[in-house]
């Protein structure tokens, strides 16, 4: 089982693994509602992502994990790093 993903910024894969996970949303759902207790949950999924060094600085940063959070569209993603 996939359980973390780990991206950054500056490998510009963002907006894809964000349209990926979003499908492993939609599948972990529709798996769910088939019946079963929460045994049946697939474990979580955890997404972090990281800010490239040339966009350190307090408002470059901001915008960068902005960005980041924008192109991932997900609500798994549980760490930035900078």
């Amino acid at each position: 089982d996939i359980r973390l993903i780990d991206t950054a910024h500056n490998s510009h894969n963002e907006q894809i693994l964000g349209q990926a996970v979003a499908s492993f949303d939609a599948a972990s759902r529709a798996q769910t509602r088939g019946g079963g207790g929460s045994s049946d949950k697939p474990p979580p999924l955890h997404v972090v992502t990281k800010v490239w060094y040339t966009h350190l600085g307090y408002e470059r940063t901001k915008i960068s994990v902005q960005e980041s959070l924008d192109q991932l569209a997900s609500k798994n993603t549980r760490q930035v790093y900078v």
